[in-house]
């Protein structure tokens, strides 16, 4: 179990995405409280990731983090970009003009200098090779997903790297490898009698008319399940996450790099936020303590053991 310790004002609303460098510290991104927070491995606080140290005018919100392997943070956020903090919380710089925040699971960070992005566009998806600072070197246009329109709106999918492939889901997608080049090698469906794919997307991704836009996404994916992430287990295990709708329950499956699948859960309740190293992490919320108090959530470790 990891717990975030620090100075009694410490508050933490939710651990909504979370990621772990090679030296073991974790930046963890709370949507509810607006904060992104670095965190030793063992859950000690060092610092808070504070945009404002690069421009004091910036109005911006974390939604997602990744850790370089040079232990410097990029945070993406609400507003087109991203900030480029170091290994001590400090910001450094603003990322590229070209560049475009993505969501937090549609993000690789390829090595210190190069990274790889996973963007809906509301008619299909797009892989864009970036540098580290985002500007883009390359964009591959990726095959249509069955509901682009419901990608676009709802979180969900990731993209993950392994040392032969590339492997990306959307929220209504199959699993699709890739080659290191964007390239389609083959598709992994989800193939059990629980798993319900979505097959109809909304009239319209940009509908202005928010209320209807929202009842159209109800609408779609009533009683059909959405991928959640896309996570890499292991060095190469890729592990899906996706829940039904109609509150059935999760599901799991973990793929091997030559397409076996080798674990599969379903109808269960436990979801996974992170993955690295054969380690899966939850995000654990405890309820009030005797004084009223909702306590800071932490993080429980699991090791897997599925083959």
């Amino acid at each position: 179990m990891i717990s975030f310790s620090g100075n009694d004002t410490l508050l933490i609303g939710e651990v909504s995405a979370i990621d772990i460098g090679r030296d073991g510290r974790l930046v963890i991104i709370d949507e509810i409280g607006k904060q992104a927070i670095l965190f030793e491995g063992n859950g000690a606080y060092i610092t808070h990731l504070d945009a404002s140290q690069c421009n004091p005018e910036v109005r911006f919100f974390p939604t997602g983090a990744k850790i370089k392997p040079d232990s410097h943070v990029l945070v993406l956020g609400t507003s087109p970009w991203g900030f480029l903090f170091d290994g001590n919380g400090q910001c450094k710089s603003t990322m590229s003009i070209e560049f475009t925040s993505t969501r937090h699971y549609g993000l690789v960070v390829d090595d210190a200098d190069k990274m790889i992005g996973l963007y809906s566009t509301g008619t299909g998806q797009v892989l864009r090779f970036m540098d580290g600072f985002g500007r883009s070197l390359r964009e591959v246009k990726l095959s249509k997903s069955p509901a682009p329109g419901v990608d676009y709106r709802w979180r969900g999918g990731g993209l993950v790297k392994t040392a032969k492939h590339l492997y990306f889901a959307t929220p209504s997608s199959a699993l699709i490898q890739l080659d290191l080049e964007g390239l389609p090698v083959r598709e992994f469906e989800f193939e059990n009698r629980w798993f319900r794919q979505i097959k109809q997307d909304v009239p319209d991704p940009f509908d202005p008319d928010s209320r209807r836009l929202f009842r159209n996404l109800r609408r779609v994916d009533r009683n059909k399940s959405r991928v959640d992430n896309v996570l890499l287990l292991d060095d190469d295990l890729v592990m899906v996450q996706y829940h039904n709708g109609a509150d059935r329950g999760a599901g799991l499956q973990v793929f091997d790099d030559a397409g076996n699948l080798v674990t599969e859960l379903v109808q269960g309740d436990d979801f996974f936020i992170y993955a690295r190293d054969g380690l899966a992490y939850r995000v654990v919320q405890p309820d009030m303590d005797g004084s009223g108090n909702l306590p800071n959530p932490h993080l429980e470790v699991y090791e897997y053991r599925g083959r």
